[in-house]
């Protein structure tokens, strides 16, 4: 089951997540803004530029059964496509 760690304070984050105790805590939500908009420039810069493209990934899970000594395999193939309609507003 996941686990919210949205109430927690900063030192129960950094003793459940170590690799945080270099980050710089914000005290209070007036950062969010600016924050939010720096990001949203960035996102939109990326896909500025951002190629049509195209992939595939292959998910193989399998199972050893040591009674029967047989192999169960499951396989799922995944195709991704991405193409971006360019269109400039009138």
């Amino acid at each position: 089951m996941p686990v919210s760690v949205a109430n927690e304070s900063e030192s129960e984050l950094i003793a459940r997540i170590p690799e945080l105790k270099d980050v710089d805590f914000a005290t209070g939500q007036d950062e969010l803004p600016p924050l939010l908009q720096k990001v949203g420039e960035v996102v939109a810069g990326l896909f500025e530029d951002f190629p049509n493209t195209s992939s595939w990934s292959r998910y193989v899970r399998g199972r050893s059964s040591d009674i029967a000594r047989t192999w169960d395999e499951i396989s799922q193939k995944y195709v991704y496509l991405i193409s971006i309609n360019r269109w400039t507003p009138s």
